[in-house]
């Protein structure tokens, strides 16, 4: 399929990854969490071997991927954390003793740690060796090699957050309903973390269903729509303010503002623009341009044209008063600018007084603001003087 040009989309704001395997997770996905309780992750990662062979291998090999993937997804989108134990791990232990009271006192019991609706059944193995675990002196707890290993029809209906990959599983657990009840007890991240709330409080806590949100409703196609996007060459139109105020005025003490924007300008194309980036330079005021407003028109940065832009800054001409709207339309709807794009950037250098001479033809910022939005221009400000 053809790919449309990216705009804003960027590898860095990604919040789904398809990339190389990662060394301590293999094929499976996995959400990198740095916030707090109820608050979105900050990516999921995927393999390209995951997404490639979702309803073949890799469910073969890891379970339900669309219901991994719902696991992965409550922690990207809604915050909350998983509710199964790590072989080894001292905070969140594979394994836990449930304490029970009866006619012959208290009994401790070896429990895998998981939250579900009613008891896992399954068996622990020693990953390395396959057979019976080993336990370990310090803790009691089976070592770290141990994993629990549960049977493929269990019938627990939740929780998504703590065996996604099993067939039964439908729900997150709650804390109203028995069938799904969240046990506050085990030592999971989502009960530390969350101070012991259940999943589907937590998740109904975030605006995608508060105050009643996205009520239940049956949606009979599913099926996902994808956007191919390819990077695309960053495009600059550099606008430039050559009203009569930035001309330097001795009996009032101002400061030569033309010369600074020109000096901006000369010095971001020399030593920050790299080669091959394209860039126009465009001029702005109250005047009504007879002719292309633009000093020089759309074009890749080499040795050469980086030179003839140089040159053109130098031999601006500064007239007029300030019509800074004016300069962001020239920049946007011009030919020589971004005319007929989606994207780029304009970089606008200006002492940031609108003043025009006539009400006829002279643009507001106001004026552009909707159309900057539409078409996902990013504006950066150089701002000249105290009054910009």
């Amino acid at each position: 399929p053809s790919a449309e040009p990216a705009v804003a989309e960027t590898a860095e704001d990604a919040e789904f990854v398809v990339n190389t395997v990662n060394p301590a997770y293999g094929h499976n996905p996995y959400t990198v969490q740095n916030g707090e309780c109820g608050e979105a992750g900050d990516f999921t990662h995927l393999t390209p071997w995951f997404v490639v062979n979702h309803d073949t291998t890799a469910q073969d090999a890891l379970g339900r991927t669309d219901k991994i993937l719902v696991h992965e997804w409550a922690k990207l989108r809604w915050g909350v954390f998983e509710e199964y134990g790590y072989p080894g791990d001292e905070k969140f232990p594979m394994f836990y003793y449930k304490s029970t009271w009866g006619p012959n006192g208290q009994e401790d019991v070896l429990k895998p740690n998981f939250c579900t609706s009613i008891e896992v059944t399954g068996t622990s193995q020693d990953i390395s060796t396959g057979g019976v675990c080993t336990d370990d002196a310090a803790t009691g707890l089976p070592n770290e090699k141990c994993y629990f290993l549960p049977d493929k029809d269990n019938q627990v209906a939740s929780s998504y957050m703590a065996l996604p990959f099993l067939d039964s599983v439908t729900d997150f657990c709650d804390d109203d309903s028995e069938d799904t009840i969240h046990h506050a007890e085990l030592p999971t991240k989502q009960n530390l973390y969350c101070d012991g709330k259940s999943t589907w409080a937590v998740i109904s806590e975030n605006l995608d269903f508060a105050n009643g949100a996205n009520e239940a409703a049956e949606i009979p196609d599913t099926t996902p729509e994808f956007v191919i996007v390819k990077p695309q060459n960053a495009r600059y139109v550099v606008v430039m303010d050559v009203s009569a105020s930035m001309l330097p005025k001795p009996q009032n003490n101002m400061t030569d503002r033309a010369m600074s924007l020109q000096d901006a300008a000369k010095r971001w194309l020399k030593y920050e623009v790299t080669d091959g980036t394209e860039v126009a330079l465009v001029t702005f005021s109250d005047v009504q341009p007879s002719g292309n407003p633009f000093i020089y028109n759309m074009a890749k940065v080499d040795d050469q044209s980086r030179e003839k832009m140089v040159a053109s800054i130098d031999n601006m001409e500064f007239r007029g008063q300030t019509c800074i709207g004016c300069g962001i339309d020239r920049a946007l709807n011009w030919p020589a600018g971004l005319n007929g794009t989606v994207g780029g950037v304009i970089i606008l250098i200006t002492d940031g007084v609108q003043q025009c001479s006539t009400t006829d033809g002279c643009f507001s910022i106001a004026d552009k603001t909707n159309e900057v939005v539409d078409r996902q221009v990013r504006v950066v400000t150089i701002a000249l003087g105290l009054d910009a």
